[in-house]
C-alpha cells in the first residue's frame, strides 16, 4: 500500500499545490508593500520629475488604484474572488498598460486565471509582466513559474519543461529559489525520463540547501527510490 501511493503522488504537481499557496500568501502579506514600493520608486526619481511629470503622475494614479484593488474583500468566496480579480485587476491592466502598477496587476490576474484553468489567458497576463518587470524584480519569479504552471494545465510538457528552465537560469532572488530545477525534475518524471530527472533532484538540495525545493526534492526523490523498490 506504500508504494501505491508513492507511485500515486510521484504523478501530482505537489509544487503547485504547496508552493504555490505559500508564494500566494507571501504577495497577500506584502500588498502593502507592492503600491507603496511603486511609490518610493517614483519619489526616488524625484530629480527627473519635471521632465518625466506626466508618466510619474499615471504611475501614482496606477498604485492608488491598485492598492484600492487589492484591498477589496467583497467576494465571498475563492472563486468568487477570483473572478473579481480578473475583472478588477485586468481592467487596470489595459488602462495601465506599461506601467509598473499595471504589470502586477497583470501578475495578479496571471495567478487568479491559473486558479479557475484559464492556462492560455494566464500565460498572456504573465508574458505581460515580463515584459516590464527588471531582472532583480522578486515578482518576475513568479510570473515564469506560473508561465510553467499554465502550460502544464494545457499538458504542454515541452513548453513547461522549457518555461521551468527558465526560470531555473534567470531567477537570481533568494524567492523561489530552487524552484526552477525542482520543476523540471518534476516534468522529466511525466515525460518518463527518471534518471535525468533523479539527477535535477539531487542538484537542487546540493546547490540550493535548506530552501524549500530542497525539501521537496528530497521528499520527491524518496518517493522515486521507493516506487523502484516495489518494481518487478
Amino acid at each position: 500500500m506504500p508504494k501505491q501511493n508513492s507511485l500515486k503522488n510521484l504523478q501530482q504537481p505537489d509544487s503547485f499545490q504547496k508552493l504555490g499557496p505559500e508564494a500566494e500568501s507571501w504577495i497577500q502579506s506584502h500588498q502593502a508593500s507592492i503600491a507603496g514600493g511603486i511609490a518610493l520608486l517614483l519619489v526616488g526619481g524625484a530629480g527627473a520629475a519635471v521632465t518625466h511629470y506626466a508618466r510619474q503622475r499615471k504611475e501614482d494614479r496606477a498604485s492608488v488604484e491598485l492598492a484600492k484593488m487589492l484591498s477589496d474583500s467583497s467576494a465571498k468566496t475563492p472563486r468568487e474572488k477570483d473572478l473579481q480579480t480578473v475583472k478588477n485587476a485586468g481592467e487596470l491592466r489595459v488602462k495601465y498598460l506599461n506601467t509598473q502598477a499595471g504589470a502586477v496587476a497583470a501578475l495578479t490576474v496571471g495567478e487568479a486565471q491559473l486558479r479557475l484553468g484559464q492556462g492560455d489567458q494566464a500565460l498572456q497576463a504573465f508574458n505581460d509582466y515580463l515584459i516590464v518587470a527588471s531582472k532583480s524584480d522578486p515578482f518576475r519569479a513568479v510570473a515564469l513559474e506560473g508561465r510553467g504552471y499554465a502550460y502544464e494545465s494545457k499538458r504542454d510538457l515541452d513548453g513547461a519543461l522549457s518555461a521551468f528552465d527558465r526560470l531555473a537560469k534567470e531567477n537570481s532572488t533568494e524567492f523561489l529559489a530552487g524552484m526552477g530545477l525542482y520543476h523540471r525534475a518534476r516534468i522529466l518524471i511525466e515525460k518518463g525520463n527518471q534518471p535525468e530527472a533523479e539527477k535535477a533532484l539531487s542538484e537542487v538540495s546540493t546547490a540550493f540547501p535548506g530552501t524549500a525545493a530542497a525539501k521537496m526534492s528530497a521528499d520527491r526523490l524518496s518517493l522515486l527510490k521507493i516506487a523502484d523498490a516495489g518494481r518487478p
